[in-house]
Order: C-alpha cells, then sequence, then structure tokens
C-alpha cells in the first residue's frame, strides 16, 4: 500500500463546532480540517469515559483528518453531505425512495461510508500507520452497519439493531 498520511489534525476539546451540526442529532466530535474539534473539554471526557474509549473516539476523528487530507478536504465534506442525504433518502439503483431509512439520521450517519471506515477501524490505534490511500472506497456494507447499531444498541439503549435495513446501499 501507499504510504500512510501521518498528519492527524489538531485536537480542540470544548469546541462549540460540534453543536453546530448537532441539528440531526447529538455530535461529540466534527473534524474540521485540519481540526478535530470536540463537544467536551478534555476534563470532561476523563471524567466520563475510559482512557481506551477516548483513544477510540480521536481515533475514528483521526481517520476523518486522513480521508479529508487524501481528497483535498472539500470533496470530503461532499462526499459526506452526498452519503448522509443519500442515506436519508435511499437513492438506489432503482431511483429514491423517500424515508426508506425511516427519516432516521441516525441510520443514515451509519450508512454513510466514511463514518464506516472510521467506526470499522476506530479500535485499531495503530490502523492510520498503514491505513491505504482511500480505503473508504471499500464501504458502505452491511455487515459494519448492523455491527454498528449492535453497539449503539448495546451503548445507548436507545437504536434498535433492526433499524439497519436500508434497501440499495
Amino acid at each position: 500500500p501507499p504510504p500512510a498520511l501521518g498528519f492527524r489534525g489538531w485536537v480542540v476539546y470544548g469546541s462549540i463546532v460540534p453543536r453546530f451540526f448537532s441539528c440531526f442529532y447529538p455530535v461529540g466530535g466534527f473534524t474540521l480540517w485540519p481540526f478535530v474539534c470536540l463537544r467536551e473539554t478534555r476534563e470532561e471526557l476523563e471524567s466520563a469515559a475510559s482512557a481506551a474509549e477516548i483513544d477510540e473516539f480521536l481515533n475514528h476523528e483521526q481517520i476523518h483528518i486522513a480521508q479529508a487530507s487524501e481528497m483535498c478536504c472539500v470533496f470530503m465534506y461532499v462526499v459526506w453531505v452526498y452519503d448522509f442525504f443519500r442515506g436519508l433518502m435511499c437513492l438506489g439503483r432503482r431511483g429514491p425512495k423517500a424515508c426508506a431509512c425511516r427519516c432516521k439520521p441516525e441510520v443514515a450517519y451509519v450508512w454513510n461510508r466514511l463514518e464506516q471506515e472510521a467506526f470499522d477501524h476506530q479500535h485499531d490505534l495503530r490502523y492510520l500507520d498503514s491505513r491505504p490511500c482511500f480505503a473508504w472506497l471499500a464501504y458502505p456494507t452491511r455487515d459494519v452497519a448492523e455491527r454498528w447499531l449492535s453497539w449503539q444498541s448495546r451503548r445507548d439503549r436507545g437504536y434498535d439493531a433492526s433499524d439497519v435495513a436500508c434497501p440499495d446501499a
């Protein structure tokens, strides 16, 4: 594989940026290249989560830094927004199906190819050392969506893992 991108961004704790993007559901972190903007202060994160959970959260956002870097920043956001709205409308091979994902932004988020790559590898803190360029092209997959929704269901007790159904994705 081509050499991995070494830049992982600068972390900004206690940022107001995630609040701007919380119109659909609460956003804890947002990658605004070259910054990883986190809603909580470092102290708030450390009191609410383990060091391993914080490292995974940061790794997830730093995977987005790598995606943005390889796509000249702006194209990453174009792909992200396209995938998000495609997830809401399920624009498949047979055309749009409004509310095919039951108009749940959480499900559209799970079907976003950039988010799937980040979720699929957030636990591997060495992933960015060997990540191939454009690794997100292998996503989205039903397997990752099912694992992610199952993980959210266990973590939050608010998501239904059966929400994975987003046909034509």
